[in-house]
């Protein structure tokens, strides 16, 4: 899976871009980027944000405009955001044992995460929108407190299951729940 980064939450996070890494790993990256850099079904766009001056970052799915917020993110959790992201999909998915099976399945097939440049500014768009509009700049964490404790998978899965996305499609624009998008798109990958 690639994960496309602002260039402001790569440097914050010191992730470096493909063209900054070193053998093996660069051609390593490379490849995984050139497999899959045309299915949207396994590219993801990210950027930071901050909660209570503490580093969070927001991941978008590009198909599904699927959104997780992973608050209180340090440079050392880097390399696990994307196990990250896939407990948060479980969880959403709990009372799914068929979608469960097939995120599972992507993984399996799916199972490196690589770091790349955003340059899609229709993600760029929603990641700006979702933030400002639905996540009211990180004001709207505080709604997910409870006792002292921020309820990050009640949080996420609200944010899926209750938020409309927008997305054009010629010249209509299409209304839908992230959740049911994801659901969606996943089900049809796996038809072939």
């Amino acid at each position: 899976m690639i994960y496309y980064l602002t260039k402001k939450t790569a440097d914050r996070f010191n992730i470096p871009m493909p063209d900054q890494l070193v053998e093996p790993i660069a051609t390593l990256t490379k490849e995984i980027v050139k497999k899959e850099k045309e299915n949207k079904m396994l590219q993801w766009g990210g950027k930071i944000l901050y909660f209570d001056h503490r580093k969070c970052i927001q991941i978008i799915h590009f198909a599904s405009k699927m959104t997780i917020f992973l608050v209180d993110v340090k440079v050392s959790d880097i390399s696990y955001i994307g196990d990250c992201v896939i407990r948060y999909l479980l969880h959403i998915y709990r009372n799914e044992d068929k979608i469960v099976k097939l995120i599972k399945r992507l993984c399996s097939e799916s199972p490196v995460i690589v770091f790349d440049r955003i340059t899609d500014k229709g993600i760029i768009s929603t990641l700006n929108h979702t933030e400002s509009d639905w996540a009211l700049n990180g004001y709207k964490f505080y709604d997910y407190i409870d006792k002292g404790i921020l309820k990050t998978k009640e949080m996420n899965e609200d944010l899926n299951k209750k938020w409309i996305f927008t997305m054009k499609n010629g010249k209509t624009t299409d209304y839908f729940s992230s959740y049911e998008k994801f659901k969606e798109i996943l089900t049809e990958y796996y038809k072939k």
